[in-house]
């Protein structure tokens, strides 16, 4: 018995198709499809622990495939057959619960060495190991297995949770604590790594308590194969598992070059990759219209850009648009005692940020204002909107489903009066002499000395979208008596910042972001010590926000319903204590080249799935 939600994808705007009006090469054919993204690489190319910017994850979904378990068209997680010949219930251990996973057999790498089910648990204990945490990563990667706690923390080299049977099974238990989980399948999806090239001369033993790495290393041999600037696997894999492998990549310019991988089987569906060769780079805002006009770029991806948009339909290019499944957003410094520590800082923040015409201005008719944490593209929001039509629905789910609405939440419109209340009651309401606050920057009294009202803003350079704020905000936050403090910097500089992989410095952060397959917020929110940072990049501690998260999560596989009624009191809770302040959702335009052919973006999760499916002429 198993409930889905049939999908039917909404057209949001006009699709305008036609033919382009491109320049003639006169000088021989690339043999390379050439794909621009305005999100310049930041070179996080093996997992998403050290940051995930949008085009480092379609890096990923080219590098790494023969996951067990995988994302389909419906908003649900499905075993991988063209991995995955079988998964069993072993029941209940202890109150946990194990699955042995079969692999299919022949399963191989790009260089043509066989995948086991030893690679599979070697990137289990790699991304739990306490060496990544020494070097700055993410936290949580399985902590839902049995024995992740002691493995973690250093206090034992065998993860007890994970059983290598033999060389196409192996076993993983799931506490019985992290059950029930929405998305129960996603606990079973596992990326086969190469020990060969991170760890050279280890590998994966069983003993009788569980799995090890045997052999010779620690957290600096791991910075040494993970980050060296040559060849390192973070930012040059060179052996992977995708439908494509990686042939260069330059930092500096942050162009990619990727040649097909003739060993990959396929995804799930058996898909492999038609297109021999693809460059990937940068979309210059100021030359990439007349890059695509003369050929020279075969695929922009995922432009936001009214201009460009414009310019490009204006001159024939064909085009797909997509709703976003992320959204823009504010963020802060909410840790320790900052300024942005306050809630009523941030509210006021919210109310000082004229969203609506930052939205005329630079999206046009592509933008939509949000107000909480969540992307117009996700199935959740189809779903409230009516645009998405759950099937097999009892009456009770039914008119539990026409009560969701988005209408709850706080729009927060430009009000610069309810603004300086809201900092007045924060206590900002003294002069720089100590007397009662009239104009000029605010102050509030530390420890008997005056602190300004200072907001300091990482802001990208060379983004014209933070310019485009930028005008907006500035004379607002001198209106409320904040002193905006800009510095412009790298936008790898921005990231490492915001995910707090340095000392951070800034207070707020002008960026956007698309949200994972699976939508569980939970270490996004959480105040544990291991979760600060890549996870909760904010900050925040709000134990009611946090517990919102873990109802939602923890509803019973395909009980979509209820998981929407506890994502809507998520979201707006989150509307109210505004760890960001959500500004908005956008329509991402895809303008296709001529030599690209049976290129359907809305069809799949990203272009570096798409392009399996496509052609290059």
């Amino acid at each position: 018995m198993k409930k889905t939600i049939a999908i039917f994808l909404t057209v949001l705007l006009a699709l305008t198709m036609g033919m382009s009006a491109f320049a003639e090469e006169t000088s021989g054919r690339r043999d390379s499809l050439v794909v621009a993204n305005a999100t310049k690489l930041s070179g996080y190319f093996f997992t998403e622990l050290w940051g995930n910017n949008t085009s480092d994850q379609d890096v990923r979904a080219m590098l790494h495939g023969l996951e067990t378990v995988t994302w389909t068209e419906e908003p649900q997680f499905d075993i991988n057959s063209t991995v995955v010949e079988s998964v069993k219930n072993l029941g209940y251990k202890n109150g946990d619960r194990s699955f042995q996973i079969k692999l299919n057999e022949h399963l191989r790498y790009s260089d043509g060495t066989e995948v086991t089910a030893a690679d599979y648990v070697f990137s289990i204990l790699l991304m739990a190991s306490p060496e990544l945490k020494e070097l700055g990563a993410a936290e949580g990667a399985y902590n839902w297995l049995y024995g992740y706690e002691d493995y973690h923390n250093g206090e034992t080299d065998v993860f007890a949770g994970v059983i290598l049977k033999d060389k196409y099974n192996f076993s993983l238990r799931v506490r019985m604590d992290a059950l029930p989980y929405f998305y129960q399948n996603a606990l079973l999806r596992v990326y086969p790594y190469p020990i060969s090239e991170i760890l050279p001369g280890c590998e994966v033993e069983m003993t009788e308590n569980g799995v090890r790495i045997k052999g010779e290393y620690d957290a600096q041999t791991l910075a040494d194969t993970l980050f060296n600037e040559v060849d390192g696997y973070v930012s040059h894999p060179s052996v992977v598992s995708g439908p494509y492998r990686l042939v260069s990549y330059d930092a500096e310019s942050g162009e990619a070059r990727f040649e097909k991988n003739e060993y990959f089987p396929g995804n799930y569906k058996g898909q492999t990759a038609g297109i021999k060769k693809v460059t990937m780079k940068w979309a210059d805002p100021d030359t990439i219209v007349e890059e695509m006009k003369a050929g020279e770029v075969d695929l922009l991806d995922k432009t936001t850009s009214l201009q460009q948009i414009d310019e490009l339909t204006d001159a024939g290019v064909s085009k797909e648009l997509y709703a976003r499944r992320g959204y823009g957003f504010l963020s802060f410094a909410c840790e320790d005692d900052r300024v942005c520590a306050d809630k009523k800082v941030r509210q006021a923040i919210a109310y000082a940020v004229d969203a609506e015409t930052f939205i005329d201005e630079y999206f046009g008719s592509y933008g939509y204002p949000v107000y909480s944490y969540y992307g117009q593209g996700q199935w959740m929001v189809g779903v409230v909107n009516g645009i998405v039509e759950p099937a097999q629905m009892t009456a009770r789910e039914e008119r539990h489903l026409n009560a969701l609405t988005l209408d709850n939440l706080n729009h927060y419109d430009f009000d610069l009066e309810k603004a300086k209340s809201l900092l007045d009651e924060a206590g900002w309401n003294l002069n720089a002499e100590g007397g009662e606050y009239e104009s000029g920057v605010r102050y509030r009294k530390v420890n008997d000395e005056l602190q300004p009202l200072e907001i300091r803003w990482a802001k990208t350079g060379d983004g014209k979208a933070a310019d485009a704020l930028a005008g907006i905000i500035a004379p607002a936050f001198e209106e409320i008596g904040i002193q905006l403090t800009i510095t412009e910097m790298p936008f790898t500089q921005v990231l490492n910042q915001y995910y707090r992989l340095e000392e951070r410095e800034y207070d707020m952060f002008f960026l956007a972001t698309n949200f994972a397959d699976v939508f569980d917020p939970t270490r996004i929110v959480s105040s544990a010590e291991s979760d600060q940072g890549v996870n909760n990049t904010t900050g925040i501690a709000d134990e009611k926000l946090y517990k919102l998260a873990v109802d939602m999560a923890r509803v019973k596989p395909l009980e979509f319903v209820t998981y929407l009624e506890k994502w809507q009191a998520f979201q707006e809770y989150y509307n109210e204590v505004l760890p960001t302040v959500p500004i908005y959702s956008d329509v991402y335009a895809d303008f296709i080249g001529p030599r690209l052919t049976n290129f359907h973006i809305t069809d799949y999760a990203n272009w570096a799935t798409a392009i399996l499916y496509a052609n290059f002429e």
